[in-house]
């Protein structure tokens, strides 16, 4: 009954984890590999994902992009230096303590954490499932 439970518990974590933590700010489904390559591609031309300054896109973007930091999933954008840099320059407003870090909970923090660690063999399962996936339709497109 506890390794049971013990998987229910899993399930639910990587439910969170996927549908939760990782919802698109535009479509309330769950994030995808490719949405975080689209943000680094944005990032390609410009500082910020609208353009050249500060906008709706990257206040929209950042609670994502927090949770992942806190789920201690930002291994998802290792390889995504723009977008890694675009997190430290909204970590760096001030504005961003008033709207994001001065709400946080400790508490909350280390809950994250926890239940981050415990799902990321499973959320990087999934991420390089997605990533083989979009490079399968890639390759198909150029092709056909």
């Amino acid at each position: 009954a506890s390794s049971q439970a013990a998987l229910g518990n899993d399930r639910a974590i990587l439910e969170f984890a996927l549908s939760s933590a990782l919802a698109s700010s535009n479509s309330g489904r769950p994030l995808r590999v490719r949405e975080l390559g689209d943000m680094e591609t944005a990032l390609r031309d410009s500082p910020w994902l609208a353009g050249e300054s500060y906008s709706i896109a990257d206040a929209a973007g950042t609670p994502y992009i927090v949770r992942l930091d806190h789920l201690r999933a930002l291994e998802l954008v290792a390889r995504k230096p723009r977008l890694i840099d675009w997190h430290a320059r909204v970590q760096a407003r001030p504005a961003y303590r008033k709207a994001m870090t001065d709400w946080f909970s400790p508490d909350y923090l280390s809950l994250m954490a926890e239940k981050g660690e415990e799902a990321w063999p499973r959320i990087a399962e999934i991420a390089v499932a997605q990533e083989r996936a979009t490079a399968r339709e890639k390759r198909s497109t150029t092709a056909g």
